[in-house]
């Protein structure tokens, strides 16, 4: 018999009224594997394994070659038993025991077992739903845990883990222990991203239905869909990064574009990894004046920065950039077609710090804005 990829919280065979065991294994039963399982236990707990007859003696006929791998115990009494009792044929590999808290305790024989938190994202917090695999969410591991890719692949290994992600069937390559297979890819789950144009005003929209080890968002924008700028970084609303349950976000650009506006979402967890979200455009018509916009403004220094020229007139068109002394540090002819478009700046400002104004003009127009580097 085979017990996979299960999660167990506060749940188990009762006796007394209280929890006896989690892996009750009653007489002449052999060949038995459980592996990748969670379990959550409560104060109640009498064993964690128990191996016994027929009724629950520990005398008389007994399991045979019960074997445990790749299984989480989060433990929450102190010196929890695995009572195998008088069965023969045991083997633990590759299994967590984690007392809570200051909890200690002992575990079986296991040349491969780790005793430190399995991080998951919100242990305890199972509930009951329609919607079973959602309801336990807070078994998922955070991208810090000592459980990832830890385990041992197995003869005939499930191919999927509980929420049916893939399980890595490649020998050497090590999954997951419990019942969840952690993937950098799958550090946020985004429900949404839309826009919405509002007079001067682009709204964004999104939200997650669960974060892990999240650090936050950067929007990126762009004026053609091609060359993209960071407008603002929004960091993850969970402080340790890791959520369960819908997280609703939002952004107003108040400087857009006359026309069309591309954003995106850059989502970073703490390790460094990053994702991109799908791309959304608004047209945002609403924004009629001529003029020119930067982004993004602060620009570091020695960094860039996007010029873009909004209901500008055709022409030819002289670039100044000059500092507070009235020294011009740039100065670059643009020759402009019409359409409202944008262009990357290469400020060669690597030490000058401080206010600078941005002109563009010809013989009949004339705009400026204040640019400041950091």
């Amino acid at each position: 018999g085979i017990i996979r990829y299960n999660i167990s919280q506060n749940d188990s065979h009762a006796a007394g009224g209280k929890e006896s065991a989690i892996f009750r294994i009653d007489g002449l039963v052999s060949n038995v594997t459980c592996y990748n399982n969670s379990i959550y236990t409560s104060t109640d707990i009498v064993s964690a394994v128990y191996h016994c007859a027929w009724g629950g003696g520990t005398s008389g006929t007994l399991p045979k070659t019960t074997k445990y791998y790749n299984n989480i115990f989060y433990l929450n009494k102190k010196s929890t038993p695995f009572a195998v009792n008088s069965s023969t044929g045991n083997l633990f590999s590759n299994n967590t025991y984690f007392y809570s808290g200051t909890l200690t305790g002992t575990h079986p024989v296991d040349a491969n077992a780790l005793t430190t938190d399995p991080k998951f994202v919100s242990a305890g917090t199972g509930g009951i739903s329609q919607n079973s695999e959602n309801s336990v969410d807070g078994y998922k591991l955070q991208a810090t845990s000592p459980s990832i890719n830890s385990g041992i692949l197995l003869t005939n290994h499930s191919p999927i883990d509980y929420w049916g992600n893939p399980v890595p069937g490649t020998a050497g390559k090590a999954p997951c222990r419990g019942a969840f297979e952690y993937s950098a890819t799958l550090s946020v789950s985004l429900l949404d991203f839309k826009g919405e144009a509002m007079s001067n005003t682009n709204k964004l929209t999104w939200a997650t239905t669960e974060e892990i080890n999240n650090a936050g968002f950067e929007i990126q924008k762009s004026a053609d869909g091609i060359n993209y700028n960071a407008l603002v970084f929004v960091p993850s609303k969970s402080a340790s990064g890791n959520s369960v349950g819908n997280i609703n976000y939002s952004f107003n650009d108040n400087s857009p574009f006359a026309g069309k506006n591309y954003y995106r979402l850059k989502q970073s967890d703490k390790g460094g990894q990053s994702t991109y979200s799908s791309v959304i455009l608004l047209d945002n018509n609403a924004v009629k004046a001529p003029g020119i916009t930067i982004y993004p403004n602060p620009v570091m220094s020695g960094g860039n920065f996007t010029l873009s020229l909004n209901n500008i007139p055709k022409g030819i068109y002289h670039l100044n950039i000059v500092n507070l002394q009235g020294k011009t540090i740039l100065q670059k002819v643009i020759e402009h077609n019409g359409n409202n478009t944008s262009m990357l700046i290469q400020t060669g400002l690597e030490t000058a710090k401080g206010l600078y104004l941005v002109t563009l003009q010809n013989e009949t127009f004339k705009s400026s804005l204040k640019l400041i580097v950091n």
